[in-house]
């Protein structure tokens, strides 16, 4: 999981740029 927790975290930013 330890490679999965940065891509998570990128895509979270990504979603929220999309939403901002």
């Amino acid at each position: 999981m330890a490679v999965f927790i940065p891509g998570f975290m990128a895509l979270a930013q990504r979603l929220l740029e999309l939403s901002a």
